[in-house]
């Protein structure tokens, strides 16, 4: 693209002079004359490009491929089945559902036209949008979210989340018309209604038994903003290794601006390292706190932290009075450090081999919750607090495979000794606790927000800190912005801000 100062000076009126002005011997007033038309040209040439600086604005940039990097392969790409992040990023992209949600956890109809909540808060009823196509151009009904829903409630294909979608009545009276009917008010409900929509005529055939089989190597057909346009597999283990996304064109949600997203997986820590390094991929969010505090970063690439919405949550039992909505509130208020809890858990910190200690700040809020929680019947008798003579303790369940969480439970167990509640941290591995968590044996559950469903008779007590995630990517590729990288890790990339640069001064000049 010509710039503006080369259409300047072509079209300037001293191009037929300048021969004139540089025939003949040198003399003083030519050379006065020089020095003030330098002049005059050197402070335009600051004041253009001050000026253009000043008017340089950012536009939509539709195309060009993101090139992303993730640690292990998805055995899924199946809303149903997703329980990584990765498996559960990949599928929110592929598949839509009624609802979706922005980075900041609001959920907007998606496929739904709209929808209405009874004056009792238990009935939902969703319309769905005119003419909704599968990625395959077959017709997408309240027949396919009928039969998702059938799935979502088979405890053999979603043993985390079966026992929530059983207790909803759900019903359709035509095609475009879903109503689901609740046992209480669940304010989560909306967000929920985000599931990924299956086609049920890729799907009705295959048995619960096989279900898992057949979505390992079926290909993924959706509604969502983009398509699975091809799946490159590791010979020796079988498992994915390069997914390649398009843009679906077709969507009736909104059309993302990114033409491709090139996904690789990769073993460990090492290897995405060097294909940050080499240049085989653009960006990562997979990269540990570990290697972060190894790596000798290079200068050709760049870490941004960015909020991810999610919250690392302490869930209760409704029949758990420890931690009702007074005592959370001031718990909440008073006691956790948001802003430092994050760098404390995320960034590596080993918070079991630290005492809890209480400065000076720490010391005056504690003080004031204390005073609040007087005015509300509670006491310290000898170190504990008590309700009356009942002691408060807590037993904090968590699972093993996420070392963030444990860190987490072990901070969240310091913070709450220093007010007198005595608390034990339990962890688990994934088995047992998606059992013990349908049993309901837990009074409390410490577990990142949105990641797992988690049984009815559960509420959100704490909201212990908000999640961070830690973005390395190659400066200025396809113009990436904080915005367009969380979309693309987190929620969905139809929501992407690529960006170039256009220099409005140069239009002035250009005839329309």
């Amino acid at each position: 693209m010509s710039s503006f100062f080369s259409f300047f000076f072509t079209h300037s009126p001293f191009s037929s002079t300048r021969p004139t002005l540089l025939s003949g011997p040198l003399t003083r007033a030519k050379a006065l004359l020089y020095a003030s038309i330098t002049l005059f040209f050197a402070s335009l040439y600051v004041l253009l490009i001050t000026l253009n600086a000043t008017t340089l604005v950012t536009v939509p940039f539709r195309g060009g491929t993101l090139r992303q990097g993730i640690i292990g392969a998805p055995r899924f790409i199946n809303p149903v089945l997703a329980q990584t992040d990765n498996e559960r990023s990949i599928s929110a992209l592929v598949f839509a559902g009624l609802m979706k949600e922005l980075p900041d956890g609001t959920p907007l109809p998606d496929l739904a036209q709209s929808y209405e909540v009874s004056a009792d808060e238990r009935t939902y009823t969703f319309i769905l949008k005119d003419n909704i196509t599968f990625q395959n151009h077959t017709p997408l009904t309240s027949h396919d979210i009928l039969f998702t829903l059938e799935k979502l409630r088979s405890a053999s294909i979603n043993p985390a989340g079966a026992s929530y979608w059983q207790q909803l009545l759900v019903s359709s009276p035509d095609e475009q018309t879903i109503i689901f009917t609740l046992p209480a008010p669940d304010s989560t409900f909306l967000s929920r209604a985000s599931f990924g929509i299956l086609p049920h005529a890729q799907w009705e055939s295959v048995p619960d038994e096989a279900f898992t089989d057949t979505a390992r190597t079926a290909h993924p057909i959706g509604a969502g903003a983009f398509i699975v346009s091809r799946i490159h597999f590791d010979k020796t283990t079988g498992s994915p290794n390069i997914i390649r996304l398009s843009k679906n064109k077709r969507t009736r949600g909104e059309v993302p601006l990114l033409s491709h997203l090139v996904i690789t997986t990769y073993a460990n820590q090492t290897a995405l390292t060097e294909a940050l390094e080499n240049k085989t991929i653009d960006m990562t969010a997979d990269i540990s706190a570990e290697t972060f505090e190894r790596w000798d970063i290079p200068k050709t690439l760049q870490v941004r932290t960015i909020p991810t919405g999610r919250a690392v949550v302490l869930y209760r039992l409704s029949n758990e009075p420890l931690f009702s909505s007074g005592l959370s509130t001031v718990i909440t208020q008073y006691l956790f450090d948001k802003q430092s809890s994050p760098a404390t858990i995320e960034d590596g910190y080993d918070t079991s081999s630290v005492q809890a200690t209480v400065d000076e700040q720490q010391t005056a809020k504690r003080e004031a919750l204390l005073q609040t929680l007087a005015g509300q019947g509670y006491r310290i008798d000898d170190g504990i607090l008590k309700k009356g003579s009942v002691p408060l303790s807590i037993a904090i369940a968590t699972v093993n495979s996420t070392p963030e969480l444990i860190a987490a439970a072990r901070q969240l167990s310091q913070e709450l000794a220093t007010i007198g509640i005595v608390s034990e941290v339990q962890v688990f591995d994934l088995g047992t606790f998606q059992e013990k968590l349908e049993e309901r044996s837990f009074p409390f559950v410490l577990v990142s927000e949105k990641s797992m469903s988690l049984p009815s008779g559960y509420s959100k007590a704490v909201a212990v800190y908000e999640q961070m995630q830690n973005i390395v990517a190659r400066p200025f590729v396809g113009g990436i912005t904080t915005d367009s990288l969380r979309s693309v890790r987190l929620v969905s990339a139809s929501a992407d801000t690529w960006h170039v640069a256009t220099d409005r001064i140069w239009k002035w000049f250009i005839k329309k």
